[in-house]
């Protein structure tokens, strides 16, 4: 899901340069006589990504069930300003989770905005399933196992931080 803004937009370069001498003949030739694309072109273009980011953080704040993005600053990754940090950061611990996006989403319901969670093991059973996928191997214990809870640990504890933001912020929009 990471490249669909980068495609969407290459595949906007491809249908101007398609479409692009059609509607302005004389300023698609280069001065080396090459084709390429009009200032017009490059202008509308170049305002695919502010227009993508807008519409994908409208988007997003709707699925997550608020009217405004968190405007506190969120220490999680990512960019876009406070509001795409606030998004990337939970769309990457569930990518990293493995938590299938839709469920969760879905589930969210089920989260009590007064209670707060301060484990994953503290969540409501519905949510949790979501959350937590079986390994199936429990069995001998390595490197390499240890390694990774490690990393779901650090990962949980993300989550937590970004389940309290949301959380303020599910309690002032109901206020």
């Amino acid at each position: 899901y990471g490249n669909q803004p980068f495609i969407g937009k290459w595949n906007l370069y491809a249908l101007g340069v398609a479409i692009d001498p059609l509607a302005n003949p004389d300023d698609c030739i280069g001065e080396d006589g090459e084709m390429e694309l009009s200032a017009q072109m490059e202008e509308l273009i170049g305002e695919y990504d502010k227009i993508f980011e807008e519409k994908y953080i409208e988007l997003m704040s709707a699925k997550l069930g608020l009217d405004n993005i968190p405007d506190e600053p969120y220490n999680g990754e990512g960019g876009g300003g406070r509001a795409g940090s606030f998004i990337t950061s939970v769309m990457s611990f569930l990518r990293d989770s493995k938590a299938d996006f839709t469920l969760f989403f879905r589930n969210l319901v089920f989260l009590d905005p007064s209670f707060e969670y301060t484990s994953i093991e503290s969540l409501p059973a519905q949510f949790r399933r979501v959350l937590i996928q079986e390994d199936g191997d429990e069995g001998d214990d390595n490197e390499g196992q240890a390694d990774e809870r490690t990393a779901r640990k650090e990962t949980e504890a993300s989550f937590l931080q970004w389940l309290s933001t949301y959380q303020k912020a599910i309690r002032k929009e109901a206020s």
